[in-house]
């Protein structure tokens, strides 16, 4: 039955195994790995048995006894429920003491929230401060549910460039006119002031051509189907013609400003053949206005914040405190790192990386950025300087070759504005949002020049073991690579050996500048290369957006910011100092033991960006070896994994091994399978229990993940594992047309 149906759970009543006869059955009925509970006592016999697949349950007995069994099973993806197997005595008399058990448990412990509050557009429209909180139902059997409207309090919102102005015929000469103008003072700044001087004149000029935009458009459209009706009647009147199209063409051009408007607006970055969806945008618009608001938080103390003052003070001091609070590096790290670290850049790769920064160079990096990408604090787009390079590029080549000619980088290029995107779908403390970092455009020009010369060289300097954001390496090679090491971890015979998956806490936020430079150093980067570096990530100013207005001002103290292009290069190199500290502390011990089959290929670990997956054989000088070089790393670099979301998988490991290990940081004990990218790494056998969270939170009507869900489908089919769910699935994405998936 377990074989044939591939049962990870089974419950057997009126089992009816004597005491000593128990352990013989089980052996004998389920795989040798697996966990039994019974009812039996001395004396008896055991009326039920309840056996599991522990890889992919987690099961916790709560009460016992011979009519009954009641157990807590927590699921591989973290669902959690409750099991009661009951057989009754046959007897009336006995049957009462079931009754009686049953009782200590309460009535009435399954419940269901049916309250809901549900809205519409139009409600955001005149309503767009709202939130719903449900309270405790009290003597009801309802939840209260409270509706709080807040105010709507006017705010001035931070410029912002739009693109659509760009349409209109007199915007490149208000440009023209406006950068023209002589600029007084220092040529560091010229760049700033014309930009800064530019501002007021495209405030006056959306307030005179498009200002209340839809408003306009519908007056447009009424005007227009006004003079087509009078058309109608005076069909030979050319007055009334040549107005006609006059007023066509308005409507056409206002109406594409407008879908370029909330387009923009919405972030969107497919746009379907086919109508304008200006309804589309529109209710994109509505989407991620209300989903990037916060109008209520939970502080540390668990207080509810709902006072606009108080959720703004609990967001600035977060952020305060994690990228404006200065980390103490220790000072041997560059020592430590120049004995671990064997890589050094070649002669010739020095000289390109401080070569002079040519205007072609600028061009080809401000052009390698998408135009509609969110723009910083000074509200430029990318689309404004590729579209008007004729008017502002030779400023701009002038003002970022001056900064790698002095170093010196205007303090008001580097400012920052972090926006905050919900991790979960109902955020409840400032933790669960993800701070992503909008730098302005000629600072990110600067950075990704730096980045364009960095990612050159990083495929020799940067280990096998790192593949993610390197040219000629896939992400995916090293997903397959730890797939075949783990796969076989839920069979028996091999050596004893185990897999540490660790997520690094706060990864970009916590790296110190310092290890950065230092690592940079000890690969024997040119001086002034690492100068540009330094001036460029340790002097940031931060600025948070709370619901559409810029709150703060505060200088940064640590941190590569995720938004920077140069930043995923810079944490390849600071993750590879992790890779030189284990393989020093490996060097120097001679009791590590490698995992099965990686010693020949020296496979200590795998890094999947901020993702860590440390193989080892299981004993008690290895695990040292690992939490050595985690404690170096952390004093040296900031980082150190987040408990809560690492775990530890053994195979063929005895008690006394994983016993060792528990007295190093508390991991938990890992169950059939981790995620990376998305992509499920399989560390016992498949089974759907297992595969069940990548259908949970991806699906193929997700045009954005349908990269990744067709490579997780490629994965599960190499493992002759096609449950019928994902075949329903696969169905569905292959035939069913194309509007039920995008």
């Amino acid at each position: 039955m377990v074989r044939v149906h591939k049962l990870s759970l089974i419950g057997i009543v009126e089992a009816k195994l004597h005491l000593e006869n128990v352990d013989q059955a089980v052996k004998r009925s389920f795989p040798a790995h697996w966990s039994v509970l019974h009812n039996a006592v001395q004396g008896s016999v055991a009326r039920m048995v309840l056996a599991w697949d522990p890889q992919i349950f987690q099961v916790d007995l709560i009460f016992s006894s011979p009519q009954i069994i009641v157990v807590k099973i927590l699921t591989v993806d973290q669902r959690l429920f409750y099991v009661s197997c009951i057989y009754g005595h046959n007897s009336m008399v006995d049957r009462r003491r079931l009754w009686e058990d049953m009782r200590r448990g309460g009535q009435g412990n399954v419940k269901s929230k049916l309250d809901r509050a549900l809205i519409n557009g139009s409600w955001l429209d005149i309503f767009p401060e709202s939130e719903t909180v449900f309270l405790a139902p009290g003597i009801s059997d309802h939840c209260f549910i409270l509706v709080n409207v807040l105010p709507d309090t006017p705010r001035r919102s931070p410029f912002k460039f739009f693109n659509f102005w760009m349409r209109h015929d007199q915007f490149k000469e208000e440009l023209r006119k406006s950068w023209s103008l002589p600029v007084t003072g220092s040529t560091k700044f010229k760049l700033y002031e014309q930009l800064s001087r530019l501002k007021p004149v495209l405030r006056e000029f959306n307030k005179k051509f498009f200002s209340q935009i839809s408003e306009r458009v519908v007056k447009a459209r009424e005007e227009l189907l006004h003079v087509q009706e009078q058309c109608f009647q005076n069909p030979y009147d050319a007055a009334l013609v040549h107005l006609e199209k006059d007023l066509h063409l308005k409507f056409i051009d206002l109406s594409l400003a407008e879908e370029s408007f909330k387009k923009q607006k919405s972030l969107v970055q497919w746009l379907a053949l086919g109508d304008q969806n200006t309804r589309f945008f529109h209710l994109k618009v509505k989407s991620h206005c209300l989903r990037n608001k916060v109008l209520s938080l939970t502080n540390v103390e668990g207080i509810r914040l709902t006072d606009p003052k108080a959720v703004q003070d609990e967001i600035l001091g977060y952020y305060t405190s994690l990228l404006g609070s200065p980390f103490l590096h220790s000072k041997e790290a560059y020592s430590v790192l120049r004995l671990a670290v064997p890589q050094r850049l070649l002669v010739s790769q020095k000289l390109t990386l401080s070569s002079r920064v040519s205007g072609d160079e600028i061009k080809q990096a401000m052009w390698s950025i998408e135009g509609d990408k969110s723009p910083g604090p000074d509200g430029y787009s990318f689309a404004f300087f590729q579209s008007n390079w004729d008017v502002v590029g030779s400023d701009v080549i002038q003002a970022i070759q001056l900064f790698f000619e002095t170093g010196f980088l205007p303090r008001q290029w580097n400012c920052t504005a972090l926006t905050l995107v919900p991790k979960v779908p109902s955020p409840n403390s400032i933790k669960d949002y993800r701070p992503i970092a909008c730098c302005n455009v000629v600072y990110k020009c600067v950075t990704k020049v730096l980045a364009n010369r960095l990612q050159q060289f990083l495929p020799s300097i940067v280990s096998s073991c790192q593949s993610a954001f390197i040219k000629g390496r896939s992400i995916m090679d090293n997903i397959l690579l730890m797939q075949e090491i783990v796969k076989n971890y839920h069979k028996d015979g091999g050596k004893p050996r185990c897999a540490i998956k660790m997520d690094l806490m706060k990864a970009y936020d916590s790296v110190h500048w310092d290890f950065v430079l230092d690592m940079m150093r000890v690969l024997d980067f040119p001086a002034q290369f690492i100068s540009w570096v330094q001036v460029c990530i340790t002097s940031p100013m931060f600025s948070v957006v709370i619901n559409g207005e810029l709150k703060g001002f505060f200088p940064g103290q640590r941190g590569l910011r995720q938004g920077d292009p140069l930043s995923p290069y810079l944490f390849l190199l600071v993750m590879e100092g992790f890779t030189a500290l284990l393989q020093y502390k490996i060097d120097q011990s001679s009791g590590f033991i490698y995992h099965p089959k990686c010693k020949p290929l020296n496979i200590t670990h795998l890094i999947f960006a901020d993702d860590l997956f440390v193989l080892c054989g299981a004993g008690e000088i290895s695990f040292q070896v690992i939490a050595d070089t985690l404690s170096d790393f952390y004093h040296f670099s900031g980082l150190q994994p987040n408990m809560q979301k690492s775990s530890i998988f053994f195979a063929d490991t005895s008690i006394e091994s994983k016993e060792g290990f528990d007295s190093y940081p508390s991991y938990s004990r890992g169950l059939s399978s981790s995620q990376i990218f998305g992509s499920a790494i399989i560390i016992y056998e498949a089974t759907s229990c297992g595969l069940c969270p990548a259908e949970g939170k991806n699906s193929w009507s997700n045009p954005v993940m349908v990269q990744q869900n067709s490579y997780l489908w490629w994965q599960v089919t190499t493992y002759q594992f096609c449950p019928f769910q994902y075949s329903n699935l696969l169905v569905f994405y292959f035939y069913s047309p194309p509007e039920s998936i995008a």
